[in-house]
């Protein structure tokens, strides 16, 4: 089971807040007025509004980098204010905390130690606005769970927290099917397929109707300008263009989406 760091705690925040506002300012205030001694790391709010699946990615591709016992604080919340359970989920070496809509699904079932809901409400603000749970609820029992507060103590066992697919991939005949998952401030474009995903076989790969090629290593393999296809450092197939926006030049955004393909040669 894993252990906080009581000494110096380690909490990272991923939202989709962005920073043009004060909500990431207003959740560290109160990690920091509750412990601190806490060390509050953004991994990104730059999340895109919503993007449950792109926060999903970030944080898989990114927890396992940080020490044994490292809370993880995700706040990506569309059912704010509703029947959705704020959750903390432990796993044998990390906590994860956020809302109860599937934003955790990439975690190992056999991993997991324990799954709480947060109800307990001396363990919340004093007011807990129907709108700002990342605030109210969340920031508070990250900042408790640093202190030593053992889960238990900070809400009610739940059996069955919302777990989705959370990454689309189809297997057709000797076809891969996946989708658009995120995109990096590059413009390039990750993919929901993973390496484990790909055909033995020689293959091509498509961005919705456009032949990308067969798979590269890095983008020094090709010219200026040329797109590619190629495993990122997170274990994903990406699409990229040498020293450009893939997202530009195919014209690509969250709201139209993307389907990548996989086709023998």
């Amino acid at each position: 089971m894993a252990v906080v760091r009581t000494e110096r705690p380690i909490i990272t925040l991923t939202s989709d807040f962005g920073w043009q506002d004060n909500y990431v300012a207003l959740m560290k205030a109160v990690i920091a007025g509750i412990n601190p001694a806490s060390v509050t790391i953004d991994i990104t709010h730059d999340i895109p509004s919503f993007g449950i699946k792109a926060a999903a990615y970030v944080l898989e591709s990114s927890y396992r980098y940080f020490p044994s016992g490292a809370i993880h604080l995700a706040v990506v919340d569309p059912g704010v204010g509703i029947e959705r359970r704020p959750l903390l989920i432990e796993t044998l070496n990390h906590f994860f905390i956020g809302p109860d809509n599937g934003l955790f699904s990439f975690l190992d079932p056999t991993e997991i130690v324990g799954v709480y809901q947060l109800n307990k409400k001396k363990y919340h603000l004093k007011i807990v606005s129907r709108t700002f749970h990342g605030r109210d609820i969340f920031a508070p029992a990250a900042a408790y769970l640093s202190l030593g507060i053992i889960p238990q103590e900070l809400g009610t066992s739940v059996r069955h927290p919302t777990w989705s697919e959370s990454f689309l991939v189809k297997k057709i005949g000797n076809k891969v099917i996946g989708e658009l998952i995120y995109i990096d401030k590059f413009g390039n474009l990750v993919s929901s397929i993973r390496e484990s995903d790909l055909p033995l076989r020689r293959f091509t790969v498509y961005l919705n109707r456009t032949k990308i090629g067969p798979l590269s290593g890095t983008f020094g393999d090709l010219a200026e300008g040329k797109a590619l296809a190629y495993i990122n450092s997170a274990g994903y197939l990406e699409i990229g263009v040498r020293e450009a926006s893939a997202a530009e030049k195919f014209d690509i955004d969250y709201e139209k989406g993307a389907k990548i393909l996989i086709a023998p040669e």
